[in-house]
């Protein structure tokens, strides 16, 4: 099974086309992204509208703003 990320994003936001990009070059076929639409709903907006991009394994926050090569590459290890 392949593991699952989830990016917290919005519409708009540079720094997060940026690491969705940088993070599904790493990736490939390897894992699963999840995108979330902050925008979707008022409560998502409210407790992220400024800690975006966000992404997070396993309900745990890996990192906010900027890609992190590190951690990722830490995760992925783990898979076959």
């Amino acid at each position: 099974m392949k593991p699952i990320f989830y990016v917290y994003t919005k519409q708009g936001c540079h720094l997060c086309e940026i690491l969705i990009e940088q993070l599904m070059e790493t990736l490939r076929d390897k894992a699963d992204i999840k995108f979330i639409d902050i925008e979707s709903k008022p409560e998502l907006f409210n407790e992220y509208c400024e800690i975006i991009p966000l992404v997070k394994y396993r309900d745990e926050e890996l990192f906010r703003y900027h890609y992190d090569h590190n951690i990722i590459k830490k995760i992925m290890i783990t898979f076959p």
